[in-house]
């Protein structure tokens, strides 16, 4: 009986030797995080107000996460292994609007590595940070205002389209949601603007909403829907044109000029205008916005959002005083917003700068304008999945396309 109870003794000390060994066989590691703002921050002052990293062992799915509150340069003791990290972080980016005045914003960002070997004592990794919203929402994908050229040269106008994205990682609804045009030009100064509310409010001149029960148009995150004027394969007229009959919604205006695209829903008309039929400014004079509105009659919303202004025109030398009838939308309420003006051409900020600090425009003017688009860049892809830039500021947040691509969202 001694011999066995010296055996077992033996036998655990063994265990536990090698258990020992193995422990040590798992050296350690500082892995040294170097942070890298976006580019589009390059002039601006930037710091980091909070962040989250997290490093995660591949092989054992055991995680170690450090908050940080600066841009300095964070290490991790970890042990050697493949590590996938990230970086969720907010910062606070103090920037200039076109008038040279200081804009504060918070900005989401995120930084990712995946499958990153640890080994050596020391690993120094670089990571890139891009814009994402954690709150994000439904966004401007792509904006097809300009139109085509039919083959004799002359303008096309009824293949325009917006393109809206679920930018988040919840599901949304499309539900609710209203587009519209601003009713100001960003080449156009009003002087003598009176009832000049652009700080708290957005004037605008067209408005269209997404019907439905609440819970009916379901957007997964990373998918997008198509709000067209008409929903056909253009190339059968026009063969510069697009094929939009994979379209969701159209903006459909009861007019002797406008057809209907059966078995497409038609988004409700909100605002009843002189001019029947919409079609968006080709020239980029106009902006647009999104923003959500419960269900309520046209009558409804045009009194409740009614807004009248006075301008002072002047031709030769002559002064008038022009007065104006628009609808105003809350900025509190818009979820997103795109500034736009002519190659050349801007004189005023008709969004608040809270909504978009500067604006985009073509590279292309006259006809050479037709067959572009505008397309938000994409921040970074994860599982597969595009997260699309939205900072606020269309002059970096998009590019130009040549090549309209609706239903696809791309890397760029």
């Amino acid at each position: 009986m001694m011999y066995k109870k010296l055996s077992c003794i033996a036998l655990l000390a063994s265990l536990l030797i090698v258990s020992c060994q193995k422990d040590q066989m798992l050296p350690l590691s500082d892995v040294e995080v170097k942070m890298h703002t976006p580019k589009s921050f390059s002039n601006d002052k930037v710091k980091m107000k909070t962040a989250t990293v997290t490093i995660t062992n591949v092989e054992t799915g055991s995680q170690k996460i450090r908050k940080i509150k600066n841009l300095g340069v964070p290490f991790l003791k970890v042990e050697d292994g493949t590590y996938n990290l990230q970086l969720d972080g907010i910062l606070e980016v103090t920037t200039a609007d076109l008038d040279k005045s200081k804009v504060v914003k918070e900005v989401g960002v995120r930084g990712m590595k995946q499958n990153v070997k640890v080994e050596g004592g020391r690993l120094t990794l670089d990571l890139d940070l891009y814009v994402y919203n954690i709150n994000a929402d439904l966004i401007f994908s792509e904006i097809y205002f300009t139109g085509s050229l039919n083959v004799d040269g002359t303008a096309y106008s009824e293949d325009k389209f917006f393109e809206i994205y679920n930018n988040s990682e919840r599901d949304l609804y499309a539900d609710d949601l209203c587009i519209a045009e601003t009713e100001f030009q960003t080449d156009i100064v009003l002087s003598d603007l009176k009832v000049d509310e652009r700080d708290k409010y957005t004037a605008v001149s067209k408005v269209y909403r997404v019907g439905g029960n609440g819970k009916q148009f379901l957007l997964k995150p990373g998918e997008s829907f198509l709000i067209v004027d008409r929903a056909i394969n253009h190339k059968t007229i026009n063969s510069n044109s697009l094929d939009l009959t994979k379209a969701n919604f159209e903006w459909y205006d009861i007019s002797t000029t406008d057809e209907d695209t059966p078995g497409v829903p038609n988004m409700q008309k909100m605002t009843d205008t002189p001019v029947e039929k919409w079609s968006p400014n080709d020239k980029g004079q106009k902006s647009f916005i999104l923003f959500r509105r419960k269900a309520e009659t046209t009558d409804v919303f045009m009194k409740a959002a009614a807004y009248s202004y006075i301008y002072t025109y002047t031709e030769n030398g002559v002064k008038s005083e022009i007065n104006r009838d628009a609808w105003r939308i809350q900025n509190s309420s818009i979820i997103d917003a795109v500034e736009c003006s002519p190659k050349g051409q801007f004189n005023w900020k008709t969004l608040s700068s809270q909504l978009d600090i500067k604006y985009f425009s073509l590279s292309m003017d006259d006809n050479n304008r037709y067959g572009h688009s505008i397309r938000r860049k994409v921040a970074f892809i994860a599982n597969e999945r595009p997260y699309l830039i939205d900072s606020d500021n269309s002059s970096t947040d998009f590019i130009e396309s040549s090549s309209p691509s609706p239903g696809i969202i791309e890397g760029n």
